[in-house]
């Protein structure tokens, strides 16, 4: 029962992303507000995979809670190979994560981890050296939907003695078939330190923020280049890790944070993105 209980959120999720997938498919025909074409991918059976094995996972013995529907439940703390500030739930339900070494120094230059949930939350970690070249802390990561692998955005720089927190302009894919992270051969227009990537309705890429690239966002194209967004600059706005999203009828919907006037930094943007050139 108490499986049940901690699987129901990602179940509701999951039933969210295919109604949203199947309203994209009914509405392929219709012309979009942005320009864009609806998105025509197929709901992915291997997202439901991917939940069947995270609930799977959490079929542990747990804490006893009075109400563990209504007021949650925290399971023990389990050993993680390196501190993931970063993490990402691949289509086949394992769990990417980066940001420090084993003893926890801050930088993603040297490693990245995979977790398969389906050996249980004390074990199935497999941690790969990071041969990119490029320090992925601080980066923003997301699923390309066309292909399924995670595109990783930016990060740190690494000395040689530790990080600098400041950005640099690499771009990175992690295949999740083949568990490998290769460095892109073309490199973002802007350095990006705490950016944040958004998923669009023709399979783009919206990248916006991040030490080095507050002032303009840019689109990464599904030929794998990028496109700055000169006339849409961004200066005003929230730049770390900018809270964006997808709205319902295509255009991104963020707001600012820290408390910031609107005066200062807007408290709210909607934005329509250009059509792919």
């Amino acid at each position: 029962m108490l499986g049940f209980y901690l699987a129901l959120p990602v179940l509701a999720v999951l039933a969210a992303s295919c109604r949203c997938r199947a309203d994209a498919s009914q509405n392929t025909k219709k012309k979009h507000l942005a320009g864009f074409p609806m998105s025509t991918a197929k709901p992915s059976l291997r997202l439901v995979l991917a939940a069947t094995k995270i609930a799977a996972a959490c079929l542990v013995a747990l804490p006893a809670a009075a109400q563990p529907h209504l007021d949650g439940l925290w399971s023990p703390v389990y050993n993680w190979p390196l501190i993931a500030v970063h993490a990402a739930l691949t289509p086949e339900g394992r769990v990417l994560s980066y940001a420090t070494k084993s003893d926890g120094t801050q930088t993603g230059f040297f490693s990245y981890d995979l977790w398969d949930p389906t050996a249980g939350p004390s074990g199935g970690h497999t941690t790969f050296g990071n041969g990119t070249g490029t320090d992925i802390f601080c980066s923003s990561q997301v699923i390309m939907p066309e292909s399924g692998d995670i595109l990783i955005s930016g990060g740190d720089n690494w000395t040689g003695t530790g990080t600098t927190n400041t950005g640099n302009n690499n771009s990175n894919v992690f295949d999740t078939s083949g568990s490998t992270l290769t460095r892109s051969a073309v490199n973002m227009n802007r350095a990006r330190w705490y950016s944040s990537s958004t998923v669009l309705v023709n399979g783009d890429i919206y990248i916006q923020g991040g030490s080095g690239g507050a002032d303009f966002p840019e689109v990464r194209q599904q030929n794998g280049s990028f496109r700055l967004l000169s006339t849409a600059g961004t200066t005003g706005y929230h730049s770390t890790f900018p809270p964006n999203f997808l709205a319902p009828h295509g255009r991104l919907f963020g707001y600012g944070t820290a408390g910031r006037s609107p005066a200062a930094c807007p408290a709210w943007l909607m934005f329509d993105p250009p059509p792919s050139a």
